[in-house]
């Protein structure tokens, strides 16, 4: 993590590739609160779960992504907000 840059070092995404992520400054100041917490957990990853008999194991992304989705349908937030556009093969097999 590097504040000052804006940017995250992404050790293991999509494909098991390394990236750098833009953050601004609201989302680092979300995850400083988590990590003051992580320590207050076994060691391991950061992004874990926190709860349970798996406590301080590394979160699924497919857990993660349920969790979230679920959390915007109890905020109130629109389904189609955030959605990724459709691909443009998606887009010309919906064209009548």
């Amino acid at each position: 993590m590097d504040e000052g840059r804006g940017s995250l070092l992404v050790r293991h995404g999509k494909g098991d590739k390394r990236r750098e992520a833009g953050m601004d400054r609201f989302g680092f100041e979300q995850l400083d609160a988590w990590r003051v917490h992580r320590t207050e957990l076994p060691p391991g990853p950061l992004f874990c779960v926190i709860d349970g008999a798996t406590r301080g194991r590394r979160w699924a992304a497919t857990a993660a992504r349920a969790e979230l989705r679920q959390l915007a349908v109890d905020a109130g937030v629109p389904a189609a907000v955030g959605a990724p556009p459709a691909s443009s093969c998606a887009r010309r097999r919906a064209r009548p």
